[in-house]
Parts: structure tokens; C-alpha cells; sequence
């Protein structure tokens, strides 16, 4: 297994089950040969991410920026939706690289489906799938019928891009800390109705897969106790 680790930092449906990412499950622990960086990394990278405001011509502008800009944390990063990428492992292969971009496509997609509540899921559905997919519809829908949503900026760091799997079916587990100290869920009225829970940094391990060419968020967990988010 292959792992980097940075300097040092998912989302809204945190707060839905007092769990802070945008799906959900257990730390995926696949049973399969560890990955080496020789391995054929072919195929593209995940699908799209988030809209920087409601429409969607610049919700696809933003998704191109998140899976086709530089490979570095500001260029990873959407000031549009106040999302800030604060680090990112050096020295990624090929594959590692594309499993960021999709991961940080994901997390984009997750943090400006909250944003705006708009009842337009088609950029997360193109970036996750399963469990993560299942319970990411289930808090959106529950924010979305109180009238709430996500205010507020979200940093984060990617400490580490660990590979698992073959050249055929690669897995990702991308750890990284989530800060959503300075964001906040609203009211329809503008009232700060953030569950206990919500503000907090927390450690994220997420899983991705890819099938196809294409990489797709499938489980996450969450540590709020974690030592390795210190900022």
C-alpha cells in the first residue's frame, strides 16, 4: 500500500445523522492485493462535481474546474461555494491523482447539493454510488423538506490517497480532515438551526472505486476524536 501524507485539514449530511459527509457506511476494508504504482492506471476520472451558484451552465463550469484544473489546493478549490482545499499529499501517481480529483469532485458536488437544495442531484449522482449515494439522498431530502440548508464556508485537507485492488478494479481510501466549524445550517427565515454535532473537524476516510473508467465514492466514516486534523 502506498501512502502520503501532507502538512494537514465530508458534509452536509454530517448533520443529518450527527455523521458530517455526504453518504454513508462503514470504512470500507476490501479484501485484495495491495496496489503498486507499476499497475496500469488507464481510464478516466470521475464524473462531475458541484455548481458554483443554481444554474447549471456554472454548475458545469465548476465541475470541470474541480476534475480537470491544476493538481494543486487552490486549483482544487471553489471560492464560488466558499470550499477551500488547504492540502494535498505530494508526489501522486497517475492513479492516486485521478482518485483525488474524483474524490474532491465528490466532496464539491456533496457540499453545493446543501447549498443551494435545489432538488438537483445529478452532479452527486455522478460521483457516488451505493451505501454513500442511499444515505446522502436520505439527508438531503430530510434537509430539504424542512426548508434548511448549508451556509457558510468548508475547508479542508487530503492527507493521505492509499491504493488497493488491480489494474482492473482499483480502490481509493482518501483520508481527510473535514472543518465545518465555520459553516452552519439555516432556516428558511435565515435562523442558525445547526444540530449538535454539525461545527466540528473531524477525520474522513472515504472510499472510492473505480468501474469503467470512472471512479465513484462508495462508503465513508467518520472520527470527530481523531489526533491527525490539529488545525
Amino acid at each position: 500500500m502506498k501512502t502520503y501524507r501532507s502538512a494537514v485539514t465530508i458534509l452536509f449530511l454530517s448533520a443529518a445523522l450527527l455523521v458530517g459527509c455526504s453518504s454513508g457506511g462503514e470504512k470500507a476494508n476490501p479484501s485484495v492485493p495491495a496496489y503498486t504504482s507499476d499497475a496500469d492506471s488507464g481510464g478516466t476520472a470521475a464524473a462531475e462535481s458541484a455548481p458554483a451558484d443554481d444554474s447549471s451552465a456554472e454548475a458545469s463550469a465548476s465541475s470541470t474546474s474541480a476534475t480537470d484544473g491544476p493538481l494543486t489546493a487552490e486549483g482544487l478549490s471553489d471560492p464560488a461555494t466558499e470550499y477551500t482545499v488547504l492540502s494535498i499529499p505530494d508526489d501522486l501517481d497517475e492513479l492516486q491523482q485521478e482518485a483525488l480529483r474524483a474524490y474532491i469532485a465528490y466532496d464539491r458536488a456533496t457540499w453545493e447539493g446543501n447549498r443551494t437544495e435545489d432538488g438537483d442531484l445529478s452532479a452527486v449522482e455522478a460521483t457516488t454510488s451505493g451505501d454513500a449515494l442511499e444515505h446522502y439522498k436520505k439527508s438531503y431530502d430530510e434537509y430539504m423538506s424542512n426548508g434548511q440548508h448549508a451556509e457558510g464556508s468548508f475547508n479542508k485537507s487530503v492527507l493521505s490517497v492509499d491504493m488497493q485492488g488491480d489494474v482492473i478494479r482499483p480502490i481509493a481510501t482518501v483520508t481527510a480532515c473535514s472543518d465545518f466549524r465555520s459553516s452552519r445550517i439555516v432556516d428558511s427565515s435565515g435562523n442558525d438551526v445547526s444540530r449538535n454535532g454539525w461545527k466540528v473537524l473531524a477525520t474522513y476516510d472515504v472510499t472510492l472505486v473505480r468501474i469503467g473508467g470512472t471512479w465513484t465514492v462508495t462508503t465513508w466514516s467518520r472520527d470527530t476524536d481523531s489526533k491527525l486534523c490539529t488545525q
